[in-house]
C-alpha cells in the first residue's frame, strides 16, 4: 500500500499475486474509484471530498486478509497546518499569513482557510475596531499570492482583507472572522493586530544599506587585486 502524501491523495495497492476478485474497504467510507492497472496493482482515486486532511482511516482488503489503519496528512499551505481533520462544509480559520508578526500596514491581510471559501460568506460574519469604532473592511478573492509567498498557495482557501481606513501607526485593530470549534460549531477568532506602516521602509533602508556596503566592499577588494600595465609598443 502506496503512502498518503496529502489531502485526496491516490492510493495504490500491490499483491504478490493476482486477485481479481479483490475490493477495497474503507471506515469510514470514501468515495472514490477502484481501477486495476495492472494485474497484481490496484489504485484507489478518490472523489472530490474523499480523503480529507486529518482524518483517521481503516482500509481493508477481506480476500487478502488485510487491514491497516492511516491518517490523511493535515492541512498545510504557506507554512500553515491546521491540526484537525478538516470537514468538508465547515471551513475553519488557519492563520493570517503576515509571518510571525502581529501587525497590519498599507496593504491587504491574507487569510487562509482550511477549505474553499467565498468572500461574501466571510464578509458577512467578519468585524473590524480599533479604538471601540467599528471600521468597515472589503473582502476579496487574491489574484495571487506571489507577493507573501514564493510557492503556488490555492486561491480558493483565501480571502484578503482591507481597511477601509487604517488607523494610526500604533493603534490596535481587533479583527473577527468567521471561524469553527472542535465541535463544529460557528465560533468566531478574534485576533489583535498592531498598526505599523513604517517596518515595510525601515526593511527595505536596511536592506539597501546592506547591500550597498557588500558592493563596495567587493569593489574595493578588487581594486586591490587588478593590477593595470602600461601599454607597449
Amino acid at each position: 500500500m502506496s503512502w498518503c502524501e496529502q489531502a485526496g491523495c491516490t492510493i495504490t495497492f500491490t499483491f504478490a499475486a493476482p486477485m481479481p476478485d479483490a475490493k477495497l474497504v474503507f471506515e469510514p467510507k470514501q468515495a472514490g474509484t477502484s481501477t486495476w492497472s495492472s494485474p497484481t496493482e490496484l489504485v484507489f482515486a478518490p472523489a472530490k471530498g474523499a480523503m480529507m486532511a486529518g482524518h483517521a482511516i481503516a482500509v481493508s482488503i477481506p480476500e487478502a486478509g488485510f487491514t491497516q489503519q492511516m491518517t490523511v496528512p493535515f492541512f498545510e499551505a504557506a507554512g500553515k497546518v491546521a491540526r484537525w481533520p478538516v470537514e468538508p462544509g465547515r471551513p475553519r480559520f488557519v492563520a493570517l499569513l503576515t509571518g510571525f508578526v502581529a501587525q497590519i500596514g498599507r496593504g491587504p491581510l491574507f487569510a487562509l482557510y482550511d477549505q474553499p471559501v467565498e468572500p461574501d460568506a466571510i464578509a458577512n460574519h467578519t468585524r473590524v475596531r480599533s479604538g471601540g469604532k467599528r471600521i468597515g473592511a472589503k473582502i476579496r478573492r487574491p489574484s495571487s499570492t506571489a507577493q507573501i509567498y514564493d510557492r503556488a498557495i490555492e486561491l480558493a482557501n483565501l480571502v484578503t482583507i482591507e481597511l477601509d481606513k487604517l488607523p494610526q501607526d500604533g493603534e490596535l485593530v481587533l479583527l473577527e472572522v468567521p471561524s469553527r470549534d472542535d465541535a463544529g460549531e460557528p465560533t468566531p477568532q478574534t485576533l489583535q493586530l498592531q498598526v505599523n506602516t513604517t517596518l515595510t521602509a525601515i526593511m527595505l533602508v536596511c536592506v539597501i544599506v546592506i547591500m550597498g556596503y557588500a558592493v563596495s566592499r567587493w569593489v574595493n577588494v578588487w581594486r586591490g587585486r587588478i593590477a593595470i600595465a602600461p601599454a607597449t609598443s
